[in-house]
């Protein structure tokens, strides 16, 4: 998971049941793309720690709707990471601190 405005990833979890659509629910502030709809799931949370961006530049993630590679802290919401970087990733976010 990540929190866009602060450039870095808090953790990883385990979705434990389906995507849910909800109308004009006020939790995040959503792109106009999403036009007032909102994507609630649960999760069990893995691992919640700080990784910053800055520290995940050489993992990059196929993004199909522009057709080329983007660094994973840039890909789009629900970008399917390749085995490898997913893998990366979580050994990163497990060497980081957890948090308290």
């Amino acid at each position: 998971f990540t929190v866009n405005d602060q450039e870095q990833f808090v953790g990883a979890a385990y979705m434990t049941g389906p995507v849910q659509q909800h109308e004009n629910v006020p939790i995040v502030e959503t792109p106009p793309q999403a036009e007032g709809v909102s994507f609630i799931f649960p999760v069990e949370w893995t691992r919640a720690c700080t990784l910053p961006y800055s520290k995940t530049g050489m993992l990059q993630a196929f993004v199909r709707e522009i057709n080329r590679d983007l660094p994973v802290a840039f890909a789009f919401e629900g970008t399917m990471l390749a085995p490898e970087v997913g893998h990366a990733l979580l050994v990163m976010l497990y060497r980081e601190p957890e948090a308290e």
